[in-house]
């Protein structure tokens, strides 16, 4: 069997996924055409095809021409049907396509396997997303809507959809459980000279991808006044460094602060922290149950917390070693032993192969999670009571889950939730 894997890269993940499948013999090849600013893998697969159609690419998102925008749809027609005659599967990160989803008919036409992986923000609802907290009400509006459209056509053609039950509310078909498949992981990709703490000094690492969403700016404030109280912390934070350096930066702290309003317990940084034994603090409003029909071993040892409980969480971690070096060293078993590479890679020929685990799936109208990402949610109640005033409940895109969109209604017009 020969696997395509495409075609953009997300933390990481896609060439970790090629790697797995290639260490237990699956011709497997990551096709990149963006291209990932963190340079998680600098030996993508390529040649010149692929080559001139992310260099087509790249024109036409600097210089939208008509001239340039037929270029690329030229060449990825090109890359498109040697795709087909090339490869037996076809797995797609987020919402990548070579032609808005159409591909996907032939794709099924030639008895292709598909896979689709949804990794959060793409499958997450914008009116749920903090990222857009600040963006005009119409254009949330308009995203949603494509967010819906674009997952109704993937549910109508993929074999398998992968996804996080607290970013599934729109899916209406059964998908295959996040944690259930996990993270790929090599070891030999995080090789890096390890240096030693501080002695006497607590180092906290913070690596936001995006501050505002990950809550950066309160973090630092409670490091602050932390500091002030006169703990010895050397806070650490960093932004668009390279995957390495960032792997440097984890060597040298005693643990992590990842984010504030995560609707998941372990993101790719908490993993590359686990490995080094470094634990993670992650707040956010999830509960284990949001996490679908996980058992004790498939869920990732993280420091999970309220946000209005930042503060502690931090102080348990400096205070208690003992405490903080058990669940670094928790985080680092999990990560060798439950996400290393090959065993993530051999659930990943049960999907290619049409095998997978029934206790994998899970039913979107067991989905009871609203309480969104990157925001506080007394901010996201204010968000959602102006949304849904000008637009109706219509605009929630819903009405498959009813049990779930009058949830969302009653927490947005006065229902508050209390998250120990």
């Amino acid at each position: 069997m020969r696997v395509f894997i495409g075609l953009k890269e997300i933390a990481g993940y896609n060439s970790g996924l090629r790697d797995g499948l290639k260490s237990i013999g699956i011709d497997a090849h990551f096709v990149d055409l963006w291209g990932h600013k963190f340079q998680y893998d600098e030996e993508l697969f390529s040649d010149k095809l692929i080559s001139n159609v992310r260099s087509a690419l790249k024109s036409f998102i600097n210089t939208p021409t008509l001239l340039n925008k037929i270029k690329y749809k030229a060449l990825s027609v090109a890359l498109f049907i040697r795709s087909i005659s090339e490869y037996d599967a076809f797995i797609y990160a987020s919402f990548t396509n070579f032609f808005s989803f159409y591909e996907l008919k032939v794709l099924k036409l030639f008895n292709k396997k598909v896979i689709y992986i949804f990794y959060g923000s793409e499958a997450r609802p914008a009116y749920l997303n903090g990222s857009f907290i600040k963006t005009n009400l119409d254009h949330i509006k308009k995203l949603a809507h494509q967010q819906k459209h674009s997952i109704s056509i993937i549910e109508k053609y993929a074999d398998f959809i992968i996804n996080h039950p607290p970013t599934a509310q729109f899916c209406k078909k059964k998908f295959i459980l996040w944690y259930k498949i996990g993270i790929p992981f090599s070891k030999t990709t995080y090789e890096v000279t390890k240096s030693i703490p501080n002695e006497g000094v607590i180092t906290i690492l913070h690596a936001p991808s995006n501050p505002f969403v990950k809550g950066t700016q309160k973090i630092i404030s409670t490091i602050k006044n932390l500091k002030s109280e006169g703990f010895k912390i050397n806070f650490v934070k960093i932004t668009n460094l390279p995957n390495a350096k960032v792997l440097q930066n984890l060597q040298n702290c005693d643990f992590v602060v990842d984010e504030l309003y995560s609707d998941a317990f372990m993101a790719m940084f908490a993993t590359e922290a686990a490995y080094f034994g470094k634990p993670a603090i992650v707040c956010g409003y999830i509960n284990q149950s949001d996490l679908g029909t996980l058992n004790e071993n498939d869920i990732p040892p993280v420091l999970y917390s309220n946000p209005d409980k930042l503060k502690q969480s931090i102080i348990k971690l400096i205070e208690d070693k003992q405490y903080r070096m058990a669940l670094g060293e928790k985080a680092h078993s999990f990560v060798v032993n439950q996400w290393n590479f090959k065993k993530f890679a051999r659930k990943y020929e049960k999907l290619l192969n049409g095998q997978p685990d029934n206790d994998w799936f899970y039913s979107p109208h067991d989905v009871q999670y609203i309480y969104g990402f990157g925001i506080q949610l007394e901010s996201l109640k204010h968000h959602l009571r102006k949304y849904i005033s000008k637009f109706g409940e219509k605009a929630l895109y819903l009405n498959h889950n009813q049990a779930l969109k009058n949830r969302l209604i009653k927490f947005a017009f006065g229902q508050k939730r209390s998250v120990d």
